[in-house]
């Protein structure tokens, strides 16, 4: 009868610190995918616009109106969301949007690190396209290396937080 007494008294204390050691395990599991994943994703949006990058630069410089053609298409067969701007901030091309619809984007952060000739990257809801989005750019640069613009890419993450959603 004493073991029975011991074990009721030992079962509710062990049984809290093992429910929040699972607790722990499991955020941190699901944290450390989802970072793996965002990761991920925005290495294959970098990869992508690096593959287009001198295209866009010859585009840019040489046909600005074939631009435009240009990023629908691709973004159309990439399943990504392609936009070109100048330093200023105005949009040239976009292959969602019409460009000359959309307002300045100088004070998007993923754009404003690109035209501080950085990669920049920004994880944020788009008000364009109604749902979140991560967002890549690059700056582009014209033969004597003087930034003519940036190149963005983006995604959306619905499909990717359903499926840590499910995991």
């Amino acid at each position: 009868m004493g073991n029975r007494r011991l074990l009721w008294q030992l079962y509710p204390a062990n049984l809290i610190v093992i429910l929040g050691a699972v607790f722990l395990i499991t955020w941190f599991g699901a944290s450390t995918v989802r970072q793996f994943y965002y990761t991920e994703i925005q290495n294959g949006l970098t990869s992508r616009a690096r593959i287009i990058e001198q295209h866009i630069e010859e585009l840019l410089l040489q046909s600005p109106e074939t631009l435009q053609r240009y990023c629908k298409q691709a973004g159309r067969k990439s399943a990504t969301r392609i936009t070109v701007v100048q330093p200023n901030g105005k949009v040239l091309a976009d292959s969602s949007e019409d460009p000359a619809r959309m307002e300045n984007h100088s004070n998007r952060p993923e754009l404003k690190e690109a035209l501080k000739e950085k990669v920049g990257s920004s994880l944020r809801f788009s008000h364009t396209l109604g749902q979140n989005m991560l967002y890549v750019a690059i700056p582009l640069y014209d033969k004597s290396n003087n930034l003519i613009g940036a190149l963005r890419m983006s995604v959306a993450l619905t499909s990717l937080n359903n499926v840590l959603r499910a995991i």
